[in-house]
């Protein structure tokens, strides 16, 4: 995903460059509709150079935008088919199709088709990136949930950094295409002994008891349980979440067996409508939709920034993925200390701050921008991951996917937003990043707090509790 996500960033590196005019003078740097051919003035070559597009501004922006428009599409789908048919289905698809595209992307002749493939390859990275992220958090308890979504941040952001030092040793954009798809089909072998279905999505589906019960025998036996000893607790579970209707606080061994003959109400599916219609989560989803938008839009923005304005592009984007690290570390003990509605939100308006020093900063040293330019970069991605946990705590399980989904699909208009800002220069850039992601933060500030709070399965089990009231 991280080197899926940022690849254009070298493959299409706007690098300096000679024009060579009709009569053999050379010019640097300067675009002329006489040059008859442009010459990389680094050892690096982008393609850029090969398609003869070094000087079209409208079509780099443009290759850049079709990727995130592949990531918005993708956010549009790819929840409600998960919710519908589960996220392991989707979760490989989406991973051979992103194998498939990084490796078209070698033999592609010209700007345009490159535009479609990116933008394919963008919508199967959204069904990656969501569906590895929903089977991470709807598999681990409360306790380990910001853990375990911030891990897999971790690893991205390494990716990240991976890409940059990759393109700094190959510099021809095709040796670099080339060694991105190879990374594609041993991730998809490695993964498939280890990965099960949601349960707790199971678990909200009709006549599902079976599967969820294989899921959480493999559970139990890889974490050195027997299914004999929790049996008890797994029937009230399964009593509780598929509709049992008798009462199971005072549930003794021997009721195992009663409970497992227990007639089960209906379980109803709910759908995107159900999370719309209700004025309670309309209003979440619209906060987050709004702290979406301008968290992509400042993530991606930073991020491509950091691989093009500044003087030495590995550096700068591998910089830019590292300190990541240190903030996805910090950040779930930062959540379960402060909780995840104010950390999301202030780490939103820390990182708009940063942003608005760099205008009037811009006259000091390349160094000293870069400093605050990164801090702004490492607020935002502490936000940004945090929304993701707080997203998939804040909606049932049954339209989790669909709700984040949603979120993703405005987060990514965001990402298409980004490429458009940046030709405007860095100083101008970041002052738009900084106004609308303080007032991002701000308004996160009117949800509701999630932390050691039970995910419902349903919207009737949302409808029945307390939460109700918040």
């Amino acid at each position: 995903m991280g080197l899926s996500n940022f690849s254009f960033v070298f493959l299409g590196a706007k690098n300096p460059f000679q024009c060579v005019l009709p009569n053999g003078t050379i010019i640097d740097n300067k675009c002329s509709t006489e040059c008859t051919e442009y010459i990389p003035s680094t050892r690096y070559h982008s393609y850029a150079f090969d398609w003869g597009i070094i000087c079209d501004q409208g079509k780099l922006s443009g290759i850049q935008v079709a990727h995130m428009s592949g990531l918005f599409i993708g956010a549009i789908f790819v929840g409600h088919m998960a919710d519908r048919l589960g996220r392991l289905p989707i979760l490989y698809a989406s991973t051979v199709l992103i194998c498939i595209f990084n490796l078209l992307t070698i033999f592609v002749p010209n700007a345009t088709i490159f535009m479609v493939i990116t933008c394919l390859g963008g919508i199967a990275c959204q069904g990656a990136g969501l569906m590895s992220y929903n089977i991470i958090l709807e598999l681990v308890g409360p306790s380990y949930r910001a853990f375990a979504g911030i891990f897999e941040q971790i690893i991205y952001a390494i990716g990240i950094a991976i890409l940059a030092l990759m393109a700094f040793l190959l510099p021809i954009w095709t040796q670099l295409a080339l060694a991105i798809a190879f990374f594609g089909p041993p991730a998809v072998l490695i993964m498939l002994p280890f990965h099960i279905e949601s349960i707790r999505w199971q678990a909200s589906q009709p006549n599902s008891r079976e599967k969820v019960l294989k899921g959480l025998r493999y559970v139990l036996k890889v974490n050195g349980h027997s299914y004999e000893d929790h049996a008890e607790m797994i029937e009230q579970w399964l009593a509780t979440e598929q509709g049992a209707e008798i009462p199971v606080e005072d549930l003794e061994t021997e009721k195992v067996a009663l409970l497992r003959s227990c007639p089960r109400r209906p379980v109803k599916r709910d759908s995107v409508w159900d999370l719309l219609k209700e004025p309670m989560t309309l209003k979440w989803l619209v906060f987050l939709c709004v702290a979406w938008f301008v968290n992509a839009a400042c993530y991606y923005g930073s991020t491509i920034e950091a691989g093009e304005a500044f003087s030495n592009p590995f550096l700068g984007l591998a910089l830019s993925g590292l300190i990541e690290i240190p903030a996805h570390c910090l950040s779930p003990f930062l959540m379960n200390r402060f909780g995840r509605r104010r950390f999301h939100a202030f780490m939103m308006i820390f990182s708009g701050i940063f942003f608005l020093l760099v205008w009037p900063l811009s006259f000091l040293d390349e160094v000293v921008i870069y400093v605050v330019f990164t801090a702004a970069k490492l607020c935002c991605s502490m936000a940004f991951a945090s929304a993701y946990v707080y997203a998939s705590e804040l909606f049932p399980t049954s339209v989790n996917s669909a709700a984040i989904g949603f979120c993703l699909t405005i987060g990514r208009f965001g990402a298409v937003v980004s490429p458009l800002v940046l030709p405007l220069g860095r100083a101008p850039a970041s002052l738009i990043f900084g106004v609308f992601i303080t007032l991002g933060g701000l308004q996160a500030l009117l949800l509701r707090e999630t932390l050691n709070q039970s995910v419902p399965l349903t919207m009737t089990d949302l409808r029945e509790s307390k939460l109700q009231r918040i």
